[in-house]
């Protein structure tokens, strides 16, 4: 005769397989849509990061790896068309050089060597009152990723540029110096129907890298103005799209200040800190206007106690 703990257990235990039964997860399928888009010809502008330059670069692995690249992809899951990328041969994959890791130092520092084989390097020409520029093999097929590494909204309407820019020169098919097509009436030559648009902050990088040495900030008011022109124009024959914003430009690795716009104050007597140049001295315990609006760095302390002031900043 079967004992009443012997039916508690088969009892406990069958309810406990019913338990572990109700208690199954449900995966809801995620079943993607374009909504009211039309992905059937996306296009992609903006500069080196639209291009998919990398390591100092572009050269036909980034460009594969592009983010816009990678958005088509997913676009194609809901109808999307192709997306043809200006992509360098396999014979010049290494397109412009870049740089690769060639090893540590001792103290673990990263060793970088330039790649300087399979390029697509095909001469260089010298521009007066500007320099000399490179140039690349000729893209001539198919494109909907219209980034140029270097541009600025700046640059939007200038036509000569694709005479000082060899990656935009590469797209065209003129030859510098005779190219007289700006990057707006480039983009807009063939219809698309959704863009992504990340132009704009080259306007501020190259002033951030160089420490405001080396570039100069777009005015604000120009860039509001051509930025309003470049996104009616692309939304003028009710194409969608979505605008990318602006970084911190500050926030990038490389941004610098330059020492020709500081002077140095020596520490002395505690929080007391003497200009040996330039005449300013200031208390250590107070923030005289650490950061301007457009990100330029006021003060600067570093480890021998010294703080550096910009003279850019208006100190008082």
């Amino acid at each position: 005769m079967k004992t009443f703990k012997q039916y508690s257990y088969r009892y406990l235990f069958f309810l406990g397989l019913l338990g572990l039964a109700a208690c199954k997860p449900e995966i809801n399928s995620f079943k993607p849509s374009k909504g009211t888009a039309d992905f059937s010809r996306y296009i992609s502008i903006g500069n080196s990061l639209t291009a998919g330059y990398a390591d100092g670069g572009l050269y036909r692995e980034g460009q594969l790896n592009s983010y816009p690249s990678i958005i088509a992809k997913q676009m194609l899951t809901v109808g999307g068309g192709a997306f043809t990328q200006p992509l360098f041969t396999t014979a010049q994959a290494n397109g412009s050089g870049y740089l690769r890791l060639a090893g540590f130092n001792p103290d673990g520092t990263p060793i970088t060597a330039p790649v300087t084989t399979n390029l697509a390097l095909r001469d260089s020409l010298s521009i007066p009152n500007f320099g000399k520029v490179a140039l690349y093999a000729k893209y001539s097929g198919d494109n909907n990723n219209y980034g140029v590494p270097g541009i600025k909204l700046l640059q939007l309407t200038y036509a000569p540029y694709g005479n000082l820019n060899g990656f935009f020169e590469r797209l065209l098919p003129g030859n510098s110096p005779t190219n007289n097509t700006s990057y707006l009436d480039f983009i807009k030559a063939k219809p698309f129907t959704f863009f992504s648009n990340w132009l704009g902050n080259n306007d501020a990088l190259g002033y951030a890298t160089s420490g405001g040495a080396g570039d100069v900030l777009t005015d604000k008011n120009t860039f509001a103005y051509l930025y309003g022109v470049l996104i009616d124009s692309l939304t003028k024959k009710g194409a969608k799209g979505v605008v990318a914003t602006i970084p911190n430009v500050t926030a990038v690795k490389g941004s610098t200040y330059s020492n020709s716009n500081l002077y140095k104050c020596v520490g002395f007597r505690n929080y007391l800190y003497l200009c040996t140049e330039g005449g300013y001295s200031s208390r250590s315990d107070r923030a005289y206007f650490p950061y301007q609006q457009d990100g330029t760095a006021c003060i600067i302390a570093s480890r021998d106690r010294s703080l550096w002031f910009n003279t850019l900043c208006p100190y008082r």
